[in-house]
């Protein structure tokens, strides 16, 4: 069952999943001024961030009119158009000027036309490293990315591993910087200090803390993460995803896909606000 089916039939009722499920659906749907752009970085490898950009991108593609795109920047042969069930996104060194098409009040449309979409309305742009040079720096971003993702609503750019100095200049080109981490102590302390860091470095982003629980520890370990201030929403973890056959589509569980409405509607709150609050962290 998609997860707007699961909004629907969760509004018919008045327990804490419907009010929770309804506060993300009106939070995604918000109107925004301009396109905001969201970056995952990892710490660690294996956090799930990849499976948690696609699904938060396909539950905000299906409510958004403006559109949603995804942008592959990670290590990997296209993990992230293949989460989204896209057998060939278009790769880093498409040149931008290509993508355009015309002028006038349909060029927004024309651009978003050009770009392969996924079953779920996604539109996704590069392909991890499956085409050199890799990896693509912000600047290479910036020079791909900006001239079309300005036609979209939200950007959401899963970066994978990146260094300290790599993830200073990705928070400088977005609107949030989600940290994604696993719930072990070892990875979630290396992502707590580091994502503390940078919340309070010079014109910063709003910084999330993503705590994905591979290692299934449940809630207790992502108390650090919220006795450091951060902004901390915790997924779980869906072992059929992670080991899904691209052939054979995987339907993850109520929580799973309940967590990635609440992740999608805190990003956009955050990234149309950096003061926004939706409800309590996840």
């Amino acid at each position: 069952m998609r997860v707007l089916e699961t909004v629907a039939l969760a509004a018919r009722g008045t327990g804490p999943l419907a009010r929770r499920l309804a506060d993300a659906d009106a939070a995604m749907r918000r109107p925004v001024s301009t396109s905001r752009r969201v970056g995952v970085v990892q710490v660690d490898g294996g956090a799930g961030a990849t499976t948690t950009v696609a699904g938060s991108a396909a539950v905000l593609a299906r409510r958004r009119g403006g559109g949603v795109l995804a942008v592959d920047a990670a290590r990997g042969p296209a993990a992230l158009g293949a989460a989204l069930a896209l057998d060939a996104p278009l790769p880093w060194t498409t040149d931008a000027a290509s993508l355009h098409a015309g002028g006038g009040a349909s060029r927004g449309s024309q651009v978003r036309a050009r770009l392969p979409h996924g079953p779920t309305g996604v539109a996704v742009l590069g392909d991890g490293s499956a085409s050199a040079p890799w990896p693509p720096d912000p600047q290479r971003w910036r020079e791909l990315v900006d001239p079309v993702g300005r036609f979209f609503d939200v950007v959401l750019t899963d970066w994978g591993v990146r260094s300290d100095a790599e993830t200073a200049r990705v928070a400088a080109e977005h609107h949030v910087l989600v940290v994604a981490t696993r719930t072990e102590r070892g990875p979630l302390e290396r992502a707590v200090a580091r994502a503390a860091a940078w919340a309070t470095a010079p014109h910063a982003p709003a910084v999330v803390l993503l705590a994905v629980d591979v290692a299934r520890t449940g809630d207790r370990d992502a108390s650090l993460a919220r006795a450091a201030g951060l902004t901390t929403l915790v997924v779980p973890h869906d072992a059929h995803l992670a080991a899904r056959d691209p052939r054979t589509p995987t339907v993850p569980g109520t929580a799973v896909r309940t967590a990635w409405s609440d992740v999608a509607a805190r990003l956009l709150a955050l990234a149309s606000d950096p003061g926004a609050r939706l409800g309590v962290d996840a």
